[in-house]
């Protein structure tokens, strides 16, 4: 049961919360979702993407193997 409620506190729970505040913040002050959906799109996911790569566990090799596909694939 512990675990239970572990994995709902750190999956679930703030997902619910980030929710239910864009639901009350929508409602309140009328915010268009695009506005919003652009905002996390171009200021949030380069946070993402850094959190993955910090906390990656690839190896050099992999991460240049990588990294020369997506070069030859964008060539």
């Amino acid at each position: 049961m512990k675990a239970l409620l572990t994995l709902f506190a750190n999956n679930l729970l703030p997902i619910l919360l980030i929710s239910g505040l864009g639901y009350l913040l929508g409602w309140r002050l009328n915010v268009q979702a695009r506005s919003v959906a652009r905002m996390v799109f171009y200021a949030l996911s380069p946070f993402l993407v850094f959190d993955l790569m910090a906390r990656s566990r690839l190896s050099n090799s992999d991460i240049s193997r990588m990294m020369g596909f997506a070069i030859f694939q964008a060539a």
